[in-house]
């Protein structure tokens, strides 16, 4: 099976987008829209069936959303409770400052628990509310890997102030420290993890 390659985003936030691209099929899968990765992944996509999936609804992770969707007439999927973020103009601005941004309008609403299929993967939505109350993880576990955003780093949580909730994020944290210790962490910034790796995270941030 081809697998996901990682792509780090302009600065200041340098956003980690995961992308796949069967070629058989012509599907590509990519995860998030951060500001720039249009502009590195266009050309490699044009032509393709293109499907973005949106861990959560900030503008680091979701600057790009419209470019896909106008120019490569990509799919959008994010969860419903982050559509009012995406619709925000003055809280995406807030995260922004000076850089452009233009809401967009989700083409797939996410449930927890329901089932994407892209490019011979499939993956299993997992609400996982703290960060933002939309956020998502998109969990392979077939390949014993997790898409997560912003929920979990490399040895530490997202922030709950932006749109989010302490109290959610505890119980997200509690459901991700039950999943296979193996299990890949792809974040949406910075280094990749594993559950097991975690394991010291989750007992200091869930309580």
């Amino acid at each position: 099976m081809i697998g996901f390659e990682g792509l780090i985003c302009d600065p200041p936030y340098r956003t980690n987008v995961y992308y796949c691209i069967d070629w058989e099929r012509k599907i590509a899968c990519v995860i998030d829209a951060a500001p720039g990765s249009f502009k590195a992944l266009r050309s490699k996509l044009n032509g393709l069936e293109v499907h973005v999936f949106l861990t959560h609804g900030h503008w680091d992770h979701v600057a790009d959303a419209k470019a896909f969707k106008e120019n490569l007439k990509a799919k959008l999927y994010l969860h419903l409770e982050d559509v009012p973020l995406v619709k925000n103009i003055g809280f995406q601005k807030m995260i922004a400052g000076d850089q452009p941004y233009e809401p967009f309008a989700s083409d797939v609403l996410l449930n927890d628990g329901e089932i994407l299929t892209c490019g011979g993967y499939e993956f299993e939505v997992l609400h996982l509310p703290g960060h933002t109350l939309g956020s998502v993880g998109f969990y392979d576990k077939a390949n014993g890997q997790l898409f997560v955003g912003d929920t979990l780093f490399y040895q530490t949580i997202g922030r709950t102030d932006l749109g989010g909730s302490e109290e959610k994020m505890k119980t997200s944290l509690a459901r991700l420290s039950q999943l296979p210790p193996k299990t890949v962490v792809y974040p949406g910034h910075g280094l990749s993890t594993t559950i097991e790796n975690e394991r010291a995270t989750f007992e200091r941030f869930g309580k």
